[in-house]
């Protein structure tokens, strides 16, 4: 569901993999989604882009587990006709999926996740999260005035 403001969170710990997948509306983000014409609009993108991939500024998980960001992966159409260099006419609703994938070297000290995501995207005003961790299995309403996870 493309809502702006609104976006979702997924976060799977196996073993001692953490995978997180985001997805958001690319104006939460970029704060547009048509494709970047302008030089302001490339400059834009390209630091989204810089931010979310510094998965570990956007999501601290509790010290003790001690993980850290293995890879994070970016996707969006948006990137693409940046680089194409033309315009999607007909691209209303445009996302941004990201999968971070962290290590953990105690993934049975895991306990909460700080998402740090509204402070570096004011345009996020709201986060589902789903998550398996282990045999729990949950859900949570974040925001900018509550934004942890616990597990």
């Amino acid at each position: 569901m493309h809502v702006h403001g609104r976006a979702q969170l997924n976060i799977v710990l196996e073993g001692s993999e953490i995978h997180l997948g985001l997805n958001s509306p690319a104006a939460n983000l970029v704060g547009f989604e048509h494709a970047p014409s302008s030089e302001a609009d490339h400059a834009a993108l390209g630091r989204t882009l810089t931010a979310l991939r510094d998965g570990a500024r956007l999501f601290e998980f509790n010290g003790a587990a001690a993980c850290s960001v293995k890879n994070v992966e970016i996707a969006s159409s948006l990137i693409e006709e940046a680089h194409a260099g033309h315009e999607h006419e007909d691209e209303d609703h445009t996302d941004v999926e990201a999968a971070y994938h962290f290590e953990c070297a105690k993934p049975g000290k895991l306990e909460r996740l700080n998402v740090e995501l509204f402070e570096v995207f004011p345009g996020t005003e709201h986060l589902t999260v789903q998550f398996v961790i282990g045999d729990q299995q949950g859900a949570a309403e974040l925001t900018p005035d509550d934004h942890v996870v616990a597990f």
